[in-house]
């Protein structure tokens, strides 16, 4: 989940082509393709974790805040 966080500004701006679904509304990117040796890549977990972080950790700007955070997630 931190990598995700590190990579907010790639992963929260994807280009998003087609109607504005549910999921896209509240921040979720489109799952990548998990089969193969692409779902052992770190992009591909780190977007998925991008999608399970909380709206807080993901506007959060202070790295040492957004770490703690996610830190007491997995408690």
């Amino acid at each position: 989940m931190i990598e995700a966080w590190k990579r907010r500004e790639k992963l929260g701006n994807q280009a998003r082509n087609g109607p504005v679904t549910r999921g896209q509304s509240s921040g979720n990117v489109i799952a990548p393709d998990q089969r193969g040796w692409a779902g052992k890549t770190t992009h591909t977990k780190a977007t998925l974790m991008w999608n399970d972080l909380p709206q807080d950790v993901r506007s959060e700007d202070d790295a040492k805040k957004a770490r703690r955070k996610i830190k007491t997630l997995r408690k």
